[in-house]
């Protein structure tokens, strides 16, 4: 997909996985919460658990690199110092002047019946254009030939990427399928003309969004342990909202979504039910959305304490992020 054209907003997936690693210890598995009479207390966070002076927090060390990946939610521009990671999802062309050497390869309008050699582009129509951007410096950001891409000595950005096919762009001229000015620079021209132009950033991809820019700690910190409660009340619709479609009998045994225990319905009277979670001690548990196993350490009367299977220079792998992290 050319990068000249228009870009929606999209839900913004790895901010979405960095803000769930920052808050790990409060949301794991939907499961952790202080109250077993509210329903709503699933997403507080829960009470330290001491384990010896020397086990209590664990400590990883993310470790990014500098660059722009190319996601589902569009760009996002990955940089970091000692202290702090900041993840910037404007495009990177914000704030520059692009220069566009545009060719026109052919133009279709409904009902046209008069001679296409003298046909220039309106709005409306459909246009097909051969088309190389660079950077005021000469850096060659996107382009349809093919020719030009795989020319090792022509500079490219560093995030420059392959296409899988070359061919001319189609776009509607005036329907805000384009940046605004590669769109008003193409009216007006006839098949197999060219053009050179200079787009300002107020016409292309405009001024930089501080409101895009996330940040979050290089290291980060939790308790190495861990309570589950070992009894779960909430109502039946709260149930099916959780645990999925269960029949819902006393005794009936089902895995908890998301790990790879078991629990079972405890006790089931009108509206509420009761479940109880199942692992032992010595149970070695995973909640699949953290790449690390945690031991139970002992079950009590009315909760599971959990330890996470962390240890020094471990190198783990959250699932959707571009790096690694070590622990430390």
């Amino acid at each position: 997909m050319a990068r000249i054209k228009k870009e929606e907003k999209k839900n913004n997936t790895l901010l979405l996985v960095l803000v769930g690693i920052m808050v790990f210890g409060t949301v794991a598995g939907g499961l952790l919460f202080q109250s077993p009479q509210d329903d709503q207390a699933l997403l507080t966070t829960p009470p330290p658990l001491t384990l010896g002076p020397q086990e209590e927090i664990v400590t990883i060390k993310h470790n990014p690199s500098n660059t722009t990946l190319v996601t589902t939610a569009g760009y996002q521009t990955i940089t970091y110092d000692n202290n702090s990671i900041y993840i910037d999802s404007n495009h990177p062309l914000v704030g520059s002047t692009l220069i566009f050497d545009i060719q026109v390869t052919n133009i279709t309008r409904e009902n046209f019946t008069g001679d296409m050699k003298n046909m220039t582009v309106e709005a409306g129509d459909v246009v097909e254009v051969n088309y190389t951007g660079r950077l005021a410096g000469g850096e060659v950001f996107d382009t349809s030939r093919h020719e030009i891409a795989i020319n090792d000595s022509i500079p490219k950005v560093s995030w420059f990427n392959m296409r899988q096919l070359y061919q001319p762009l189609a776009f509607i001229a005036g329907a805000g399928m384009m940046i605004q000015g590669f769109d008003e620079a193409a009216r007006g021209m006839k098949i197999n003309e060219t053009k050179t132009v200079e787009i300002l950033p107020e016409e292309g991809y405009g001024l930089h969004n501080s409101s895009l820019l996330q940040a979050m700690p290089i290291t980060q910190s939790w308790q190495k342990g861990m309570e589950l409660k070992k009894y779960i009340e909430l109502t039946k619709d709260a149930f099916k909202g959780r645990f999925g479609d269960i029949n819902i009998t006393k005794g009936a045994i089902f895995n908890v979504p998301g790990t790879n225990f078991n629990a079972s319905i405890y006790y089931d009277a009108g509206d509420l039910v009761v479940v109880e979670m199942l692992p032992g001690q010595g149970d070695v548990v995973r909640f699949y959305e953290y790449p690390w196993d945690s031991t139970v350490v002992s079950v009590l009367p009315g909760q599971i304490n959990l330890k996470h299977n962390l240890e020094s220079g471990d190198v783990i792998q959250f699932e959707g992020l571009p790096w690694n992290s070590t622990v430390l």
